[in-house]
């Protein structure tokens, strides 16, 4: 780890911050430098808390004062450049954790997910049903499946081990969003933002796939059903 670049990193932000200023230009080379760190960091930590600095990287007003969402971005980076944890790399074969994940939009019963951790010692799988939280009651489908496999994240955090771990989802405007760590839409950010701290806290490596929703045992338990 670089201790000067990031020490570079950490004034540039604050004197930012306590300027309240922020021109175009000044965002976007932020942006590449914080994009370049991001390499060096587990999976998409960090992702999401970038996409204030595309706006106004592109932003065509002369306003440069600083928005609540970019110092909120620009805190979230200077609090936490120093402590994320490097990117490590698994070089001994081992078993995957592996979760199915779906949401549904049918009311009710609408969040479904399959776990079978890689220490599983039966052949039975944990399945899950629920309901998303009120604050996702007017979800559309994009998020409500963001969701589910953020649910799916915490539940394998309890009872799995460490490793590579593949993540079935069948909606591909979601599994997109999760590869890349961010999205336009604002409540997906702030769950994508969730999946991936889980992952780095359980120190999951997540592999995620699309799966046909044919073929998604998840499907059924997010409609109530087994």
């Amino acid at each position: 780890r670089d201790s000067e670049k990031i020490r570079k990193l950490k004034t540039a932000i604050a004197e930012i911050l306590v300027k309240n200023k922020l021109t175009p230009a000044q965002s976007a080379s932020l942006r590449g430098k914080l994009g370049f760190s991001q390499t060096l960091f587990f999976g998409r930590i960090g992702k999401s808390h970038t996409h204030s600095l595309i706006e106004r990287k592109y932003t065509r007003s002369r306003n440069t004062k600083i928005t609540a969402q970019l110092e909120s971005d620009l805190e979230w980076w200077f609090k936490n450049i120093e402590m994320i944890p490097s990117r490590s790399v698994q070089l001994r074969n081992t078993s995957n954790n592996v979760v199915y994940s779906d949401a549904s939009g049918e009311g009710g019963v609408n969040i479904g997910t399959i776990l079978i951790p890689s220490n599983n010692a039966d052949s039975e799988l944990r399945a899950f049903s629920g309901t998303a939280p009120s604050w996702l009651e007017n979800a559309n489908i994009f998020q409500l499946e963001l969701f589910a496999a953020c649910v799916a994240a915490d539940q394998l955090s309890f009872i799995a081990p460490p490793g590579i771990t593949l993540f079935f989802i069948d909606n591909s405007a979601a599994a997109s969003a999760l590869i890349r760590g961010t999205t336009d839409d604002a409540v997906g950010r702030l769950i994508i933002s969730a999946f991936w701290k889980i992952c780095m806290r359980s120190q999951f490596t997540p592999w995620i796939e699309m799966v046909a929703s044919k073929n998604n045992p998840a499907d059924e338990p997010s409609r109530g059903k087994y």
